[in-house]
């Protein structure tokens, strides 16, 4: 169980894509149901440097109740419901003697 929940998460679901007489078919996206988390930050600063512009960078630690994850991208939101935004998961792992699951992204 989480403690201290100061967020949720919701993972992206793709589906679709690739090619059907000769045609491409376009990746629609599924947003799963809310999953209540406790995140902090590992990452926040705005050092990111595209050709001409500059854009902030972030990554977060998420731990969530223990149950299966598999999900590639996640869309992060802290407890007002505010969207922190859209991540790719870089590493999912259960913890089972807490009965949690750490995810980062």
């Amino acid at each position: 169980m989480i403690y201290f929940p100061n967020g949720y998460i919701r993972t992206v679901q793709k589906t679709g894509g690739g090619f059907s007489g000769g045609k491409p078919v376009a990746v629609s996206e599924i947003l799963g149901s809310s999953i209540a988390c406790h995140y902090e930050t590992i990452q926040k600063d705005k050092k990111g440097k595209d050709e001409d512009s500059f854009f902030t960078r972030a990554s977060y630690r998420v731990r969530i109740d223990l149950q299966e994850f598999n999900a590639e991208d996640i869309e992060l939101f802290d407890s007002d419901g505010t969207n922190l935004g859209r991540f790719t998961v870089q590493n999912a792992q259960k913890l089972l003697m807490v009965e949690q699951v750490l995810i980062t992204i």
